[in-house]
């Protein structure tokens, strides 16, 4: 810019892509996660559950496991050596991806990752589980839920599952986190 010159501001257009998504605060129990992805995606659907840490991630697997069998649950985390988490992105996008280029997209299926499912793979999912993160994290994650249009008005989405809910989770809720009045010193 030439000194004595006015600058010059551009502001980018609005994303092409937009919608409401409804935010819930969700108990962190997983017997509680089980039965609520159970009524959910009863009738079909794709989840999403992201955890913070790969041990939650295996925990959240176990549980969902032993209630929906291994068929209807994935599991995708950082500490898979380079080949396998290749091929589980490759099986991610080929399930997941967007209408179109993905092939065999499941009926009803929980993947449960780590913040592997933030960045770079354009995959979709009805509903978004989430451990409470940054925000920056946050609207990542958000990003895997109805990233694409499944029909007018989302219609080959499940009804249950047309508007694009995220439930955060990962937290106690419950805790009051005002801080408690101290006595004045003398």
């Amino acid at each position: 810019m030439a000194p004595g010159c006015e600058p010059v501001v551009e502001q980018p257009g609005a994303s092409a892509r937009g919608g409401d998504i409804r935010v819930e605060r969700f108990d962190d129990d997983l017997d509680v996660l089980a039965d609520r992805l159970a009524t959910e995606l009863d009738g079909g659907g794709c989840a999403l559950v992201v955890r913070n840490t790969v041990k939650r991630v295996l925990d959240a697997a176990r549980v969902l496991r032993e209630r929906f069998g291994d068929e209807h649950v994935t599991v995708a985390h950082s500490c898979f050596i380079d080949i396998d988490r290749a091929a589980k992105d490759a099986d991610l996008l080929k399930r997941f991806g967007p209408p179109g280029k993905a092939a065999g997209r499941p009926g009803t299926h929980i993947v449960v990752a780590s913040q592997v499912a933030e960045q770079s793979l354009d995959v979709d999912f009805d509903l978004l589980v989430t451990d409470l993160c940054p925000v920056d994290l946050l609207l990542q994650r958000v990003g895997r839920l109805h990233r694409h249009q499944r029909g007018e008005a989302q219609g080959e989405r499940p009804e249950r599952l047309r508007t694009a809910r995220c439930l955060v989770t990962g937290v106690d809720w419950n805790t009051d986190l005002r801080p408690t009045p101290t006595a004045p010193r003398p």
